[in-house]
């Protein structure tokens, strides 16, 4: 979190048994010259202890904004047909199942 959002001030609740691994589409490995092919996903639920003004995203071609959103909103965003996100929503669905537990 701090890498992506400059933020440290959260507390790590769980990690989380399930993974999500992907490939980069072809065009994207090319165009941005990356030595990386993919990405292996690991999950946390986390507590965050700041304020919505000490999020400062680090690097802007890599994080565009964040957002808070409900779980029903968040099954709307990553229900999208890009590559990148497919399995997504199972791999989400899984831990929010996992994470059940926890929260109630």
């Amino acid at each position: 979190m701090f890498e992506e959002l400059g933020i440290s001030k959260f507390r790590i609740i769980a990690k989380n048994k399930y993974t999500n691994m992907y490939d980069w589409p072809e065009e994207i490995v090319i165009k941005r010259g990356l030595k990386w092919r993919g990405q292996n996903q690991v999950f946390y639920l986390v507590e965050y202890l700041g304020s919505e003004s000490d999020i400062k995203i680090s690097d802007p071609s890599e994080v565009r904004k964040f957002q808070w959103v409900t779980k029903t909103e968040l099954f709307d965003l990553i229900g999208q047909k890009d590559k990148i996100f497919s399995g997504y929503k199972s791999v989400i669905k899984k831990i929010f199942k996992e994470y059940a537990k926890i929260l109630s």
